[in-house]
């Protein structure tokens, strides 16, 4: 009864300082009260309190890329800025969701595997996402003016890229050391996502000198990715089972 009449008092809180804020702060409070609930689920073993979380650190997330996605403000500091730190700071309630399940017993949650690998791939994507975002953002302000006028998407389109491309390889590195799949998997998407944009966009802006650059360096990525994949082949059976990250190593 003591954790239930704290959740509804959390809730009321957070309404009443809601009230008062706006943006991205009040998303922020949100998601903080969804890893709040969460952890009380977890701790006193109530899947709704853990469900209700899981739902309003959705609407978090929603009211993140509605904000990440609207147009750039005339002044605007890249990365030090609401919106960068607003994605930044629900990344990390998302990794301490996946921490809090890591730790708790795996007879006494349900469906624990599948949330801690939903965490920890959320977490990756907002990631992303936050990453791709500031950099949209830098070259929509600089495409505005004389010197990069000409160049600005070109670069932007160039610079998605080698992020998406190395975040990828990033990825594959820790899911194959770690021994978990689903980073993997992630991994995977990613690089699939980046081969078709660097054919089906950037080819098409590119000279041929660049093109071929844009080849030579997705392809040592890849190559990279494969290299881990072929030293580590045999480590993986057991954490595909268990679909879990590996506690040692």
């Amino acid at each position: 009864a003591a954790m239930h009449f704290l959740v509804v008092a959390v809730t009321l809180a957070v309404v009443a300082v809601g009230g008062q804020l706006d943006g991205a702060w009040v998303t922020m409070l949100w998601a903080t009260e969804a890893g709040g609930l969460i952890w009380v689920g977890l701790r006193e073993r109530r899947t709704w309190i853990r469900t209700g979380g899981a739902l309003l650190l959705g609407v978090s997330v929603l009211r993140l890329l509605a904000i990440q996605l609207a147009a750039v403000p005339a002044i605007y500091t890249v990365f030090l800025n609401q919106r960068a730190t607003l994605g930044l700071f629900i990344v990390g309630v998302f990794c301490l969701v996946a921490w809090l399940h890591a730790r708790t017993d795996p007879d006494a949650v349900t469906h624990r595997r599948l949330a801690m690998a939903t965490a920890v791939v959320a977490a990756n994507v907002l990631m992303l996402v936050t990453l791709s975002t500031e950099i949209h953002a830098f070259w929509e302000l600089r495409g505005n003016t004389v010197r990069f006028a000409s160049s600005a998407e070109l670069v932007r389109q160039m610079m998605l890229s080698a992020t998406w491309g190395t975040y990828a390889a990033g990825l594959t590195a820790v899911g194959i050391t770690r021994r978990y799949a689903p980073l993997r998997y992630l991994a995977l998407v990613v690089f699939g996502i980046t081969v078709l944009k660097v054919f089906i966009v950037d080819f098409s802006q590119l000279d041929s000198v660049y093109r071929i650059v844009s080849s030579v360096a997705l392809g040592l990525l890849l190559m990279g990715a494969s290299y881990l994949y072929q030293r580590y082949d045999g480590r993986l059976g057991d954490a595909e089972e268990r679909d879990e990250p590996a506690t040692d190593g």
